[in-house]
């Protein structure tokens, strides 16, 4: 158990990096779905937005609890 945190360690999140997140925003864009979209492709998108989101939220929760320092 990690006791600074209350988590068992084998739930801690790898470390993330800036970098690495600021290329996902680049290639998958948090944006509008366009007209030409099928369903399927906006389901698809918001997922890959999703993930990026919960990685940003990780990677600034690791900044605030100081187990990483900014890139």
């Amino acid at each position: 158990m990690d006791w600074r945190h209350g988590i068992m360690e084998d739930e801690l999140m790898p470390l993330i990096s800036d970098a690495m997140i600021k290329r996902l925003e680049q290639l998958y864009p948090d944006k509008c779905p366009d007209l030409t979209n099928t369903e399927k492709d906006v389901w698809f998108k918001s997922g890959q937005v999703s993930v990026i989101r919960f990685l940003r939220q990780t990677y600034n929760d690791q900044l605030q609890q100081n187990i990483l320092t900014k890139d």
